[in-house]
């Protein structure tokens, strides 16, 4: 049966008295049995995780793109005329609707479709155990909102700092 050092995870063998690694004492080694390894080493060890993972980011950037786009079009539309006229930049004004744009279509896709363009793409689709209901299909989403107004705060901060 493999051990692992309790202090730096090393593997050792149940003969050795220190670990090789960080020389601490082995009485308190740990049968890989009862050790869990953390998500990241898996995924470092598992090809098919690494394409899936890798799959997903694609297909969050894919629709964050498609989003950005409809933001700059309404950007256009609304704050242009602002723009032209007033000379100045609008900056706190979209920084709410990309956060509530993202998680509306996001929603209302996926409850719709199953699956949002970039997941459809990547040959995605929304499977959940629990009955699919609207307000299951926007908490699920929630979190792109803060992520939306978060990185367009990103944005602009590093706009106006120029």
């Amino acid at each position: 049966m493999k051990m692992y050092c309790s202090k730096c995870g090393a593997e050792v063998s149940e003969e050795d008295n220190y670990c090789y690694k960080c020389g601490s004492p082995l009485k308190n080694a740990v049968p890989s049995a009862l050790t869990r390894e953390l998500g990241i080493n898996i995924i470092a060890k598992d090809n098919s995780l690494q394409e899936y993972w890798v799959k997903r980011c694609i297909a969050y950037v894919i629709d964050s793109i498609i989003v950005s786009s409809i933001i700059f079009v309404l950007e256009g539309i609304f704050f242009l005329p602002q723009i032209i006229f007033e000379g100045r930049i609008p900056s706190f004004e979209i920084i709410i609707p990309i956060g509530f744009l993202s998680l509306i279509y996001f929603t209302f896709l996926e409850f719709f479709y199953d699956y949002t363009f970039g997941k459809r793409v990547m040959n995605f689709k929304i499977e959940s155990g629990d009955k699919k209901t609207i307000l299951n299909v926007f908490i699920r989403n929630l979190s792109k909102i803060f992520l939306g107004i978060t990185c367009s705060r990103c944005c602009w901060r590093s706009y106006y700092s120029r």
